[in-house]
């Protein structure tokens, strides 16, 4: 950092993969004097097959924050070293002997690299999605409420049984939450670790009771049996509603992200409206 700064270099701010750990790098760097303008965010990228999706969420959730609520730690360009995470692979390397399923070897790794590089680029774009529906539905219904699911115990997860594994689980939370709500309500990651549900036409209450059912669901599910594995979860929500917290749908999301935030530092596993957040703060 102090090499950068002193020869107007710019500086690539690299973290593990995980949307605060990269703010707060950020956050660091300019505390140490170092010009927002001359940095890049490294949000740690993962070859095909190794952790892609997982990448995927987090640089969404980057461009959502950064485009749609205005953080301005995040409003920075981001770089991916797709080639050497997908070299790293072997199945990049494999002969058409050892790997007789996977094409041609001369062909296989250039392929990896472009699926991962259109994901990326792909992945910014991808959050607003979620705030377009949210925008498309929000005059169709007097009532709209969002929440924001973070999955616990995940990074333990990949820890004990590698990220291929891990993305397995985050897959199938997706199906508890699946299960659980009806259309036209939808879940969708958001994050790495992060899932946004919205509930069109559900007030505070009913929308309480819905992040409760989800997170009863998963107390009482065993995850990665498909695997030989047997992996308990939690989660913590985050709940905002439209009109009554939020005056659009940008900030309604914001909201649920922030009542979620506040449950995490209060120790995990529950579930908090932005209005009991805010008046514990105030």
């Amino acid at each position: 950092g102090a090499a950068a700064m002193g020869y107007g270099h710019t500086l690539i701010s690299s973290s593990p993969i995980d949307v605060n750990l990269a703010k707060q790098v950020n956050i660091l760097l300019e505390n140490l004097g170092m010009p927002m303008e001359r940095m890049i965010i490294d949000p740690t990228t993962g070859g095909l097959g190794y952790g892609l999706e997982y990448s995927y969420s987090v640089i969404e959730r980057i461009g959502m924050a950064a485009l749609t609520q205005g953080d301005d730690k995040l409003q920075l360009p981001i770089i991916s070293n797709l080639g050497n995470e997908v070299w790293k692979c072997k199945e990049a390397k494999q002969t058409a002997d050892e790997a007789p399923t996977l094409g041609d070897p001369e062909r296989r790794g250039i392929l990896m690299e472009a699926v991962g590089a259109v994901s990326y680029l792909l992945a910014p774009k991808s959050g607003q999605t979620v705030l377009d529906a949210c925008a498309g539905l929000g005059g169709k219904t007097a009532h709209m409420a969002a929440l924001m699911k973070n999955i616990g115990r995940i990074k333990a997860v990949v820890d004990a049984h590698g990220h291929l594994n891990a993305s397995q689980a985050i897959r199938e939370i997706g199906a508890s939450i699946r299960a659980t709500i009806r259309k036209p309500a939808y879940g969708v990651a958001y994050g790495g670790d992060e899932f946004v549900v919205v509930l069109p036409d559900f007030n505070k209450n009913q929308a309480m009771d819905m992040a409760e059912n989800i997170r009863s669901l998963m107390r009482q599910t065993v995850y990665l049996t498909s695997r030989g594995l047997s992996v308990k979860l939690q989660a913590s929500f985050g709940v905002a509603t439209y009109p009554d917290d939020a005056d659009d749908q940008v900030a309604l999301i914001g909201l649920a992200d922030r009542a979620m935030f506040g449950v995490k530092a209060e120790g995990k596993n529950a579930v908090c409206d932005i209005n009991t957040l805010s008046s514990a703060s105030s």
